[in-house]
């Protein structure tokens, strides 16, 4: 006989829309609150089979008189006027006469069927993943208490400063209808059958006697507990206008990122396990479901001129979400070429970089010697012998590399991978006849996180953008992400400043889009790869290779290995190592703050010290 299974989560939560009231009541509650008596039983529902049927004009009519009395003001400042986009910034009580919970199960709550109780922090969540659980509210005083809307929501929220919410953007609010209080009963689970007019007064779980029906005129009983089941799929991506520029890569799912003090214990954010993903200080992209209860402040006897909408009581329960990665078939350097030319062609004569003398001479050499590898990276310098009396420049040296995306996959925490890269690589000399000896190989992994805090970022970032193909220099300098677009950007709005004075007139979404790219905050964190080595099963050592004769040049081919797995970080009073212990989040890309990756392989010689940028990615 064959064993039964259990329905799956697909096939038992309903799934529809909220009714017009529904959305109404839970999701346009206006921030103004209106005359109404709840100590009073709402109204009673008639047999509505009888309803005389209005014609399409009619319906047309009503709906637009329904619109304009509930929504005076401008339709697309809905939403902005409503309780739900503004929690954090309505004021917070804090009642102590609400106690409210959030408790997370494995499977989907259903009443009288016990399920296993999980702690979700020890888990990862995905797109496509569901989130169970359920609410608890008690009212632990003597009387009644009143409350306007019960809200239990899933969010995520990029903080850019923590201190001042007005710097928080929340991307993503998703509503469980269900959980949060409205007038309508509407059946949960595809087994229940419910009367949509009825509230269920009186209905109690047995497994901890719990009520589960919220007193239809929005009152909590003194000494009663309300248990409300909560269920939340993470989505596949975010909803399209979440960025104002529609870039793709911004309306992915971004991994849980910083520290939200506010949804941390402190002892747990100032521990030693604590996730160390090298984020900015007060920056951080978090996720959690929510359970708010607002209400009236002449409801909790606060003295005011005014009565207006409060916190009551809220509880906030972290998820840790990192999603699959994104790929995408366009080419954003075409987008981003196109913007800088717009800009330049605004700026006449255009913006040259200043190049010094010697590098100059240097890339005539370069272009002489006909150094250039297309599909590679490339650093050039020139090769310096030792005297006596100093050094003097005898020739070139070149380190590159093949054009490609190192990809390695992403360690959770605590958990310890192997993440092994094999790099080839090629070194060239070109001059007089001389011995070129490489010392030493080295490589880092670089963690770059890029802010802003005022306005959208207006492009996606590329790793043209994170270094030169080529770097012809005449010795070695610092090319990444700040001098490639930050400095460009703000030189570009230097010109554009001096042009407005000037009387010239420029298109404001053009200004501000220069002006956040040139106010741009980054952070680099340059990670150790210990014991990186030359990886060939013919030769025991990287001198034992020969130098080949091409073109009269002098190459060397060979590969390094190198496991990111034991990088290492420097820490204030000891190092910390392995990627068990430092978490390097998938690569990702929001519109106020992204995480990028590059390798940067050093070579030491005789005559010249050589680092070329690789582009990596960290993929779950």
């Amino acid at each position: 006989m064959k064993e039964y299974e259990p329905p799956s989560e697909e096939s038992l939560i309903n799934n529809i829309l909220p009714s017009y009231d529904m959305f109404k009541s839970t999701i346009s509650l206006e921030l103004e609150p209106r005359d109404e008596n709840y100590t009073v039983d709402p109204p009673s529902y008639e047999d509505h089979t009888m309803t005389p049927v209005m014609s399409a004009r009619e319906s047309e009519n009503l709906d637009t008189e329904i619109l304009v009395e509930d929504y005076p003001n401008n339709s697309v400042n809905v939403l902005n006027d409503t309780i739900l986009s503004n929690l954090d910034r309505l004021p917070k009580l804090d009642s102590d006469g609400l106690e409210v919970g959030i408790t997370f199960t494995e499977t989907v709550g259903q009443v009288g069927i016990k399920s296993a109780i999980i702690d979700p922090t020890a888990k990862e969540f995905k797109q496509g993943d569901f989130i169970h659980g359920y609410v608890t509210i008690k009212n632990t005083t003597k009387s009644p208490i009143k409350f306007d809307m019960v809200y239990v929501l899933f969010e995520g929220v990029s903080a850019l400063n923590e201190i001042d919410n007005s710097r928080n953007h929340n991307f993503l609010t998703m509503v469980d209808l269900f959980a949060s209080w409205s007038y309508a009963n509407i059946d949960r689970l595809v087994t229940d059958k419910g009367d949509p007019h009825d509230w269920c007064p009186g209905e109690i779980d047995p497994l901890d006697g719990t009520s589960l029906s919220i007193d239809a005129r929005r009152l909590f009983q003194p000494g009663v507990t309300y248990k409300r089941f909560f269920t939340f799929k993470v989505p596949l991506k975010l909803l399209d206008d979440t960025c104002e520029k529609s870039l793709p890569s911004h309306v992915e799912l971004c991994p849980t990122f910083g520290l939200n003090r506010e949804s941390i214990p402190a002892s747990l954010a100032l521990g030693s396990d604590h996730v160390r993903d090298l984020a900015m200080v007060n920056c951080y992209i978090s996720y959690s479901v929510s359970a708010t209860i607002v209400g009236r402040a002449t409801s909790f006897d606060l003295d005011v001129v005014n009565d207006r909408y409060i916190v009551a009581k809220r509880d906030k329960a972290p998820i840790r979400l990192i999603p699959d990665s994104a790929y995408f078939d366009y080419d954003a350097n075409t987008r981003y070429r196109a913007f800088v030319h717009t800009i330049e062609e605004l700026l006449c004569p255009t913006l040259n970089p200043v190049i010094s003398q010697e590098t100059l001479k240097v890339k005539q050499l370069y272009s002489q010697k006909a150094f250039e590898k297309s599909g590679y990276y490339q650093c050039v310098q020139p090769f310096r012998k030792k005297t006596l009396t100093g050094s003097s420049s005898t020739g070139l040296i070149a380190l590159s590399s093949k054009k490609d995306w190192y990809r390695i996959k992403y360690t959770p925490p605590n958990h310890g991978f192997k993440s092994e890269l094999t790099i080839p690589v090629e070194v060239r000399y070109s001059g007089p006849s001389q011995k070129v000896e490489i010392k030493k190989v080295d490589v880092e992994l670089v963690a770059m996180t890029i802010q802003s805090k005022s306005h959208p970022i207006p492009i996606e970032f590329t790793k043209e953008m994170l270094f030169n193909d080529q770097e012809v220099l005449s010795k070695p300098t610092t090319s990444n992400f700040d001098s490639l677009v930050v400095t460009k950007f703000y030189n570009y709005l230097q010109k554009l400043n001096k042009a407005v004075k000037n009387g010239a007139k420029i298109e404001y979404q053009i200004y501000k889009d220069v002006k956040t790219l040139a106010s741009l905050s980054t952070k680099y964190i340059n990670l150790t790869v210990p014991n990186a080595f030359y990886r060939d099963n013919r030769k025991a050592k990287l001198s034992d290779i020969p130098w080949e004769e091409e073109e009269s040049d002098l190459v060397k081919k060979f590969s390094i290995g190198a496991d990111l797995g034991k990088c290492s970080l420097k820490g204030v009073n000891r190092v910390i190592s392995g990627l068990d212990k430092i978490t390097l989040v998938p690569s990702f890309q929001s519109c106020y703050i992204s995480r990028m990756y590059y390798l940067k392989v050093g070579i030491k010689t005789n005559g010249a010290n050589l680092s070329l940028s690789l582009p990596l990615r960290i993929e779950r």
